[in-house]
């Protein structure tokens, strides 16, 4: 409205503010109608805005900062989010559950350390312990140990089967949140940045929510029919909810 007053042609004022002529029309239209108040925003048809208007200008503010450093995430995330407007004592909703963090070494030592206290906690009792083809498992120190300790059996997962292991969700999450968009230039920095991470996860984690019975699971991973490889559920199962799925509470792994 300045720039008509000050008499620059309409064109002119859409080449300069970014918009169309027909906008420029329309809001000197509005303003000669209704002056000032013409300006103001309309209301506008579709759904009502789900959100109060202080919490979406807060939700607003929020994504125009990086996340605190406490949660050790790169950007935010609508669970990220409802986490932060929690802490503010804000009210907000979130349908599905966190997953846990993990510091477990993946060193052969470790894991016989690991086989020893379960052992210990289970005396006299046949253990079966499910892993996956990991080197570690299968470390001669490890076999000595398990050949001394016959009552205690190992069983791999097969080598396709990467989707049966909910550690697998924990790497795709802390790679989307804290390491795809990071700045880790050196080995310390990337270390510094999912220690950071996990530490924040472990501050507000529960466990995996799981959505399909034993049954089910064995019978599509046994199941030797062919498969139509373009059906997206072509080696793949629903296997659990978490609160960092990107499209939906429920995510696919492809046994690939």
């Amino acid at each position: 409205m300045l720039l008509a007053a000050e008499g620059v042609p309409g064109k002119q004022i859409a080449a300069m503010v970014g918009c169309a002529e027909p906008t420029v029309v329309t809001w000197q239209r509005r303003y000669a109608e209704s002056g000032l108040a013409g300006l103001e925003d309309l209301p506008r048809p579709g759904k009502p805005a789900q959100l109060p208007e202080e919490l979406r200008d807060r939700v607003l503010e929020l994504t125009l900062s990086e996340p605190p450093i406490q949660f050790g995430a790169t950007h935010w995330s609508s669970r990220l989010l409802a986490t932060a407007l929690a802490g503010e004592g804000t009210p907000t909703w979130v349908r599905s559950a966190p997953t846990p963090g993990s510091r477990a070494s993946r060193r052969h030592q470790e894991f016989l350390a690991i086989l020893k206290q379960v052992a210990a906690a289970y005396p006299r009792r046949q253990l079966h312990v499910v892993v996956d083809n990991l080197s570690t498992h299968k470390h001669p120190v490890v076999g000595a140990w398990l050949e001394r300790h016959p009552r205690v059996q190992l069983h791999f997962t097969p080598t396709s089967g990467s989707w049966l292991n909910l550690v697998e969700a924990f790497f795709s999450i802390i790679t989307r949140q804290a390491l795809r968009r990071g700045n880790v230039p050196t080995v310390a920095d990337l270390v510094a940045a999912i220690e950071r991470f996990i530490d924040a996860r472990n501050d507000r984690c529960r466990p995996f929510t799981w959505t399909k019975d034993p049954d089910t699971v064995i019978a599509k991973a046994t199941d030797a029919a062919p498969q139509d490889t373009n059906d997206v559920s072509y080696g793949a199962l629903v296997l659990y909810r978490n609160e960092d799925a990107e499209a939906g509470e429920r995510r696919l792994f492809r046994d690939a």
